[in-house]
Parts: structure tokens; sequence; C-alpha cells
């Protein structure tokens, strides 16, 4: 029994240092092999990556018209890991190129409270690389230039608006991909039309440009509520807003153009763009 007792205990001892010596050099690779990219959703957007063991380098996609500025992706199996992603070619976005560095990025671990990843670097190398490396405390993180708007959002969100009894939905037509072009109009239906002057305001002619949304956002939630101010803008004025004029843009996570690769603030009056033309 006591010599069983040696064996055993001779056993645990070479198991652990197997376990210590695997961890110690090979725990890091098979952590980050695990690390997970993926863009294939409403806004995503990247061009290409590389992983390797816990450093990403990446891509953004470049639109026809000839901007890229948009990254929006998932970066999953990260708790506590500490990682770092390079995004080559940044000279092109002017507002990731700027060496003094108060640009930043951002993440969020739920999809709704969002930070900036403040841990970043510019450089000239590679036409310009935009760097940044934080240790994250979910599994998986959304990153994005700016906080993401998506079509499907603007889309719900709309809905929830036409529950309003100061407003009302309807469809201007479609874009090239069949998505609804949705106009809004806010107003007191019971004050006569022609008391009223009229404001017509569009947003997300470029794609990427997500703060109009957000701005639109706040702007129809204060026109419908029952602040006395809002009353008097529904009493005097007709409010017509198209939220989302290039709703496939945003779907397929653009920067400026449409699905075509046309650029639609840039189309106005020749009819090369369906959405304008709507």
């Amino acid at each position: 029994m006591k010599n069983l007792g040696i064996t055993i205990r001779g056993s645990v001892h070479i198991l652990l240092s197997i376990a210590f010596i695997f961890a110690l050099f090979y725990g890091e690779n098979v952590r980050a092999q695990a690390i997970e990219i993926n863009a294939n959703f409403d806004s995503g957007s990247i061009e290409s990556y590389t992983i390797n063991g816990n450093e990403v380098d990446m891509t953004l996609n470049t639109d026809n018209v000839g901007y890229k500025y948009w990254a929006n992706f998932l970066m999953s199996n990260i708790l506590n890991q500490e990682v770092t992603v390079s995004i080559t070619n940044i000279d092109e976005v002017p507002f990731l190129a700027d060496p003094s560095g108060e640009n930043q990025m951002i993440y969020s671990c739920d999809g709704i409270n969002w930070n900036r990843l403040t841990q970043h670097s510019y450089s000239s190398d590679s036409g310009g690389t935009y760097t940044f490396t934080k240790t994250f405390p979910c599994e998986e993180a959304q990153i994005a230039t700016f906080f993401p708007f998506s079509s499907e959002n603007m889309s719900s969100y709309a809905d929830m608006v036409n529950s309003s009894q100061w407003a009302d939905k309807t469809i201007l037509g479609s874009s090239y991909q069949g998505r609804d072009i949705d106009l809004l109009t806010i107003t007191n239906t019971a004050i006569p039309v022609s008391n009223k002057k009229i404001i017509y305001i569009v947003g997300r002619q470029h794609s990427a440009e997500t703060s109009s949304s957000h701005m639109l956002e706040g702007m129809i939630d204060f026109l419908i509520s029952d602040n006395v101010d809002a009353s008097g803008l529904r009493d005097n004025y007709i409010w017509y807003i198209v939220p989302m004029v290039n709703p496939d843009g945003v779907y397929l996570g653009k920067s400026r153009e449409n699905s075509e690769g046309n650029d639609p603030n840039r189309d106005w009056g020749n009819n090369d763009t369906v959405e304008i033309d709507t």
C-alpha cells in the first residue's frame, strides 16, 4: 500500500508537470487561435483580417466612390485577454490617421453600452496604421468606428414612432435591394394644414454617418413627447422626416455608397440613384 501511494503521488506530479509545461508553452497560442471575428450582420463591415496569437491585422472596405472609414465587427473568445488590433492603410481615414491620438474607436459588450478604446496609436507605416490594445471584460465585444445604428434598428424605431398619436409612417418607395424607405409625418392633425409651415429632413444618405440617426432619434422622441414646446412645434409645422435614405448601404456596411456603388448625397437631380429618385 505504501508503494502504491508513492506511485500515485508520483503519477500526479508527472501529470501536473506536463500540464504546466503545456500551459507555459502552448496556452497562449491555444487561446489566441480561439479568437473569432465576424462582420456578417446588419451594418457589419471589414475587408480582411489575419490573426496571429492575440494580434489581429485588419483592413477596411473601400467604397467604389473612394471612401473607407466604417468598421463594425464582433470579436469573440476574448474574455480577460489583451488583444491588439492594427488597421492598415488608415491614411485614407483622416480622423483615425491623427498623430494627436484624440480620435478613438469604440467597443461594447452588450450592444447598448459603449466605451472608447483609449489605448491606441497611429504610425505612418503601411500607408498609415491605427492600432488599439484592450484587455476585454467580456467574452464577445462589438467594435466600431462610430456608435452603430443599423437598418433593422431604424425600421423597428420607425414602427414604434408610428404608434404615437402625433406620427404617421408611410413608405415612399424601395431601395435597389427592396428595402422600404420610410417617411415619418409628425404634426397635430387637428390644426388645418393651411396654417402650418413644412419642414423636410432626411438622414443617412451616407450610410456610415450614424450620428444622423442618433440625432434624428432624439429629435423625433422630442417631437412626439408631451413637452409644451414640442406641442407648439406640432401645431405650427408639418415635419416630414425620411430617417434612412440609404438602407442598403447601411445594411451592407458601406461608408458612403448604396448597393450600386453610387453616393446618394452626390446624386440629387441626375436620377442615378433610385433612393434619391424616390
